[in-house]
């Protein structure tokens, strides 16, 4: 289970994506669509 405190930011984006991706495209992927920083650590 996964506890979630008030302070938690969850980012959803609807579509589908491959899983099989390696963790870089997953991190460009991030970059490029949510134009987040996917090493930004939170917490």
């Amino acid at each position: 289970m996964i506890t979630v405190v008030p302070t938690d930011r969850i980012y959803l984006c609807c579509g589908a994506t491959d899983m099989r991706r390696g963790i870089n495209s997953l991190a460009r992927m991030v970059q490029q669509v949510l134009a987040l920083d996917p090493h930004l650590c939170i917490g």
